[in-house]
């Protein structure tokens, strides 16, 4: 098996990071050692930080890198010393590089910031007299960004120049940030600065951007300069004065030290030198060839990069126009052809978190395969999203498709996260219907024990009294007491007891009859052609329990003729959430008097169920939000906030009802249910 280098850094959408990659691939584009790129994200703040940030690193530890490089000049510039060492050790025991500074023990490959600054800084104010400078800072714990500042007090310091007259302003490393911040200086500062020193270059154009919003000419009225030297840097107007950032060489070094360890040879720590690129926005001009051959080079990368951003466009909205993510790749198959994207290798975890449990793939070779790095990189890209991690990708390319692949990779993790969250969502719905349903059982459990009571106590009371009449008459025969009028009074009593007994047994039957029909129905999910008067009935009847303590009457409007086939059980749910949410809403939980009335009627679409009381009504805001899950204005009376939730689930979705509302705040409340149309047709 070839020896494997990771190559972890934040990003491919930079040009730092984009030509990084092109350095590391030249030193390793000869040799049999693989080579995976993994854009992972720079590390966050503190107080961003997560555990499940972690999981992407443990997903490339998985893939037994023999050594790893770090971009840590990158990774870290956002966050502090304590979250790149929480980080870094998931690494321990894995030999690794870091480039662009150093951290720990480990080799190290360096850009010596300091140096390239301090002649920019040393050369510029050589020309601009009486300097009045403003330095945006980039973010205060980034060490390239204080050697930088370092440089220019430095300077300062050997000119014999007071740097207490050194404007400083904390800035991010963006454009946004630091026009923003330089606006707001401007704008207040009594003395205009005429020279303008940048940590990096975006900064720079921020600057820039900000003074031809303020109508100041550079370099006629101010002077920019940055650090970096990308490729917009000269395309800029007028172009950027900036020290150029050794990336390029930085990468190469950094693959040649990676080579000699794997090989087992010794390595000392190297230090890239920086050079100043002096351009138009100190006033210096150039009609180099050279300069003019690198204008044209840089205008072609603009039109790749234009070309494969319409490209980008075409991969995103393909993506976002499915809905499983399980088969995104075959939809998108062509669009990754056009992109020379050949491979596309997807571990997915299930969403508790597991082990890869799925596997999808552009083609079925899952090895690293050919290797040709003049052209082609291997990418590793993390799946997750909002703080969860659901597997990586692994990407065979072309060297200017990476970022693409960085780009859709987070949309796939996106679709895949609607796919999570609307299977948790599912399950808690039916684990709600499924405790309402178990609940509403219970109450009528209760309800037909209730009155099952009375009945068979009426028919004990029976049973009881004629056992005494039979032992009394028993008596009275055993004496030869007994006389035609005491046997005649027997007989009468007798039939009245057995009378009593036969009637109070007939009505717990019928109660229990009931009981076994509606009980059935709500645990068992199965349709059946019933008369829908008579089961509003049965319904009714269960619930009697409910509304006996109460004064609130229920009366009922039904058409005998009435049928449907359908689920019963949901059904008696249906009515029997929703009269129990009129109780305590429209009647104070029972405590207030009122009517309700059911009504059953045919209708063109079949029939209309309307369930309407005379309580206090509801309010517009409450009828919008009624059908909302755990929403109620009845909390603090043991509202769930899940009685008219499940009711609209059960309505629209089971039963294929239609649902309308009319209520207005102490005017009643009305509930109708129909037929959806094409149900009913």
């Amino acid at each position: 098996m070839r020896p494997l280098v990771a190559v972890v850094i934040p990003t491919f959408s930079q040009t730092i990071e984009q030509r990084i990659a092109l350095g590391i691939s030249e030193a390793f584009s000869e040799v049999d050692v693989d080579v995976l790129f993994a854009p992972v994200g720079y590390f966050p703040k503190p107080l961003l930080w997560h555990d499940s940030g972690l999981q992407p690193h443990r997903d490339i530890i998985a893939l037994n890198p023999t050594l790893v490089i770090f971009y840590s000049g990158g990774l870290t510039y956002k966050t502090t010393a304590e979250v790149s060492e929480r980080v870094l050790a998931e690494y321990e025991g894995i030999p690794c590089i870091h480039m662009g500074v150093k951290i720990g023990d480990a080799p190290a490959v360096q850009v010596n910031n300091y140096q390239g600054m301090k002649d920019l800084i040393d050369s510029v104010l050589l020309k601009r007299t009486n300097p009045s400078v403003v330095f945006i800072n980039g973010p205060s714990e980034n060490s390239e960004s204080q050697m930088r500042q370092k440089a220019l007090f430095d300077v300062y310091r050997e000119k014999g120049l007071d740097t207490e007259r050194i404007i400083v302003l904390d800035s991010n490393f963006t454009s946004v940030h630091a026009q923003h911040t330089l606006r707001e200086y401007w704008l207040q500062a009594q003395t205009k600065p005429n020279l303008i020193i940048c940590a990096n270059d975006l900064m720079a154009k921020g600057a820039l951007d900000c003074l031809t919003e303020l109508n100041v000419k550079c370099p006629e009225h101010c002077w920019i300069t940055g650090f970096d030297d990308f490729e917009y840097a000269q395309f800029m107007k007028p172009g950027l004065t900036t020290v150029h950032y050794p990336a390029q060489d930085m990468g190469l070094r950094t693959g040649r030290m990676a080579l000699k360890m794997i090989n087992g040879e010794d390595v000392n720590d190297i230090i890239v030198s920086t050079i100043p690129k002096f351009r138009g926005s100190t006033g210096h001009t150039s009609s180099d060839s050279n300069h003019m051959r690198e204008r044209l080079m840089d205008l072609w990368q603009f039109i790749q990069e234009r070309d494969a951003t319409a490209r980008k466009f075409a991969v995103v909205r393909q993506i976002h126009g499915q809905q499983d993510a399980d088969i995104i790749l075959d939809e998108i198959d062509f669009e990754l052809d056009a992109l020379s994207i050949d491979e596309m290798i997807i571990f997915k975890r299930d969403w508790h978190g597991s082990r890869n449990v799925s596997i999808i793939q552009k083609k079925q070779n899952v090895e690293f395969g050919k290797k040709d790095l003049s052209k082609h990189y291997w990418i590793f890209c993390p799946l997750e999203t909002q703080h969860n991690n659901y597997g990586y990708a692994l990407t065979r390319c072309d060297k200017h498709s990476a970022e693409l692949v960085e780009f859709f990779c987070p949309q796939i993790s996106e679709i895949h996260h609607r796919q999570v969250i609307e299977k948790k969502n599912n399950q808690l719905r039916t684990q709600n219907e499924l405790s309402e349903r178990m609940a509403s059982l219970g109450r009528l459990v209760a309800g037909v024990a209730h009155e099952v009571n009375t009945p068979v106590g009426s028919g004990k009371l029976a049973a009881s009294s004629l056992l005494n009449d039979i032992q009394h008459l028993k008596n009275k025969l055993q004496n030869n007491q007994i006389t035609r009028s005491d046997f005649d009074r027997f007989l009468l009593e007798t039939e009245e007891h057995a009378q009593l007994i036969y009637n109070s047994l007939d009505r717990a039957a019928g109660l229990i009859s009931n009981f076994k029909l509606v009980s059935v129905d709500q645990s068992v999910e199965s349709t059946r052609h019933i008369l829908l008067s008579e089961y509003v009935n049965l319904v009714v009847s269960s619930l009697r329990h409910e509304f006996k303590s109460t004064t609130i009457v229920i009366e009922t409007d039904l058409d005998p003729e009435i049928s449907t086939e359908t689920y019963p059980g949901i059904v008696a749910q249906l009515l029997t959430n929703v009269l129990l949410n009129s109780k305590m809403h429209g009647f104070d939980n029972g405590k207030a008097s009122g009517t309700i009335k059911i009504s059953l009627a045919k209708d063109p679409t079949g029939f209309v169920l309307e369930i309407s009381d005379n309580g206090t009504g509801a309010t517009q805001e409450t009828i919008e939000s009624i059908f909302e899950p755990f929403y109620t204005t009845a909390r603090s009376k043991g509202g769930s906030g899940l009685g008219m939730y499940i009711v609209f689930n059960i309505a629209s979705q089971k039963l294929k009802w239609d649902i309308d509302i009319q209520s207005e705040l102490n005017d009643g409340f009305c509930i109708s249910f129909r037929p959806k149309k094409e149900s009913f047709a």
